[in-house]
C-alpha cells in the first residue's frame, strides 16, 4: 500500500473515532477531535509532498502516484470540513452529524477502492506472456486487434470520466458551461476559512487541484478549452461523445496507421501487443482515479459555496477546477493513444506501435 492510501486510512480510523463519540448525547469526544486534527495534518502533509515528489521527479511523471496523492487530499479534505460542521465550528444548517457520516463512509469507499487498484496491479505483475503468435501474419492481426481494441478502450474511458465532469459540473452552475471552461488552466482559491478542521480540510482539497495542475506544463490545460466546450456541446445535444473523444485524441490516426502497419519480427510485435494491452489497464485505472478526484471536488464544490456565500462566484471557480480535469484527462488520453503526445509521460499504442518495426 503506498504512503498516500496509508494516510487515508490514518485519517479514516480516527474520523471513525470522532463519529463514534457524536453518536452520543455528550457531544463531540475533545480528545479525539484534537487526534483528528494532529493525524489529518501530518498525513494530509506527508501524503501531499509525495504527490509534488511525483510531479517533479526527473523523467516520465509517475501520473497515477499523483492521482492517488490528489484523491487522498480532497477525499480526506472533505471529510475534514464536514467534521468541523459537525462539531460546531461551522453552522450551515443542515444535518451536520449526518452530513459528517456521509464524508466518513465516502473516506471508506475510496480507500477500499484505492486498495483495489493496488491489488489488481500487484497481480498484472504476475501475468504469464501470451503464446508466441505461430506466423508473422498471426503476430499483426494481434497486434492490430490490440491496438484498436485499447485505443477504442481509452476514447470510451475518458469519454465516462469526462460525462462525470459535466453532470457535475451542471449541478454546481447551471448554464453557464462556456465560462466554466473559459477558466480552464486558471489559479483556483478556495479562499479562507475559520476553524482548525475546515481550515484543514479546505488547504487539503486546495493541495489536491493544486497537484492535479502541476502536472501539464503551463498552457497545456488552458489549450484544451474549445476542446472542452465542443464536448459539452455533443453531451447537451445528447450526440455520442466517445467518437468525438476519439478524434480529439487521435484514435481516427491511430486506425488509420493499422491499414498500413506492417512487420516482419515475431517476437517484437508479440511483445508491442501486450505492450499496448497493459496501456489499456493503466489507462482504465487512470479513469478510476480521475473520476473519484471529480466526484470529491463536486463534493468540496457544493459544500465551500454554502460556507463562502459572500463569494458568489466561488461555485464557478470550482466549476473550472472540474473542467480542467476534464482538460487533464483528455491530454493523458492523448499521451496513451500516442498519435500527438503533448506531455510524454507514456509511450502510447502509436509509438509502441512504431517501436516493434522501428
Amino acid at each position: 500500500m503506498t504512503a498516500g492510501v496509508e494516510s487515508a486510512r490514518a485519517v479514516l480510523d480516527v474520523a471513525r473515532v470522532v463519529e463514534e463519540s457524536l453518536a452520543g448525547n455528550d457531544g463531540p469526544d475533545e480528545y479525539a477531535v484534537e487526534a483528528l486534527v494532529r493525524v489529518a495534518g501530518d498525513e494530509l502533509e506527508a501524503s501531499g509532498r509525495q504527490g509534488f515528489e511525483a510531479v517533479e521527479a526527473e523523467g516520465d511523471t509517475d501520473v497515477a502516484a499523483v492521482l492517488i496523492a490528489a484523491v487522498v487530499q480532497v477525499s480526506a479534505g472533505n471529510t475534514l470540513i464536514a467534521a468541523g460542521q459537525a462539531v460546531g465550528e461551522t453552522d450551515t444548517g443542515a444535518d451536520a452529524v449526518g452530513e459528517y457520516g456521509v464524508a466518513v463512509a465516502r473516506l471508506a469507499d475510496v480507500v477500499d477502492a484505492l486498495d483495489g487498484l493496488e491489488a489488481g496491479a500487484g497481480r498484472r505483475q504476475g501475468f504469464e506472456a501470451a503464446d508466441a503468435s505461430e506466423s508473422v501474419e498471426a503476430a499483426l492481426d494481434r497486434v492490430r486487434d490490440a491496438a484498436e481494441r485499447v485505443a477504442d478502450g481509452i476514447a470510451a474511458t475518458a469519454a465516462g470520466t469526462v460525462t462525470e465532469a459535466f453532470k457535475q459540473t451542471v449541478k454546481l452552475v447551471p448554464e453557464k458551461i462556456r465560462d466554466v471552461a473559459d477558466k480552464i488552466g486558471d489559479k483556483v482559491d478556495l479562499g479562507q476559512y475559520a476553524g482548525r478542521l475546515v481550515k484543514l480540510g479546505v488547504r487539503a482539497v486546495q493541495r489536491a487541484l493544486d497537484l492535479f495542475t502541476r502536472m501539464f506544463p503551463g498552457g497545456a490545460l488552458a489549450g484544451m478549452r474549445d476542446d472542452v466546450k465542443v464536448l459539452y456541446a455533443r453531451l447537451s445535444g445528447a450526440k455520442p461523445i466517445p467518437a468525438t473523444v476519439g478524434f480529439v485524441i487521435g484514435v481516427d490516426d491511430v486506425k488509420a496507421y493499422l491499414k498500413l502497419y506492417g512487420g516482419d519480427r515475431i517476437e517484437q510485435l508479440d511483445k508491442a501487443a501486450a505492450d499496448v494491452e497493459r496501456l489499456g489497464t493503466k489507462y482504465a485505472n487512470l479513469g478510476k482515479l480521475a473520476t473519484n478526484l471529480i466526484e470529491g471536488i463536486a463534493v468540496a464544490g457544493a459544500v465551500v459555496a454554502l460556507l463562502q456565500l459572500a463569494v458568489p462566484h466561488l461555485a464557478l471557480i470550482v466549476a473550472g477546477a472540474l473542467a480542467a480535469v476534464v482538460a487533464g484527462v483528455l491530454l493523458l488520453a492523448m499521451d496513451y493513444v500516442g498519435d500527438r503526445p503533448v506531455l510524454h509521460t507514456i509511450r502510447g499504442v502509436k509509438l509502441v506501435l512504431a517501436d516493434a518495426v522501428g
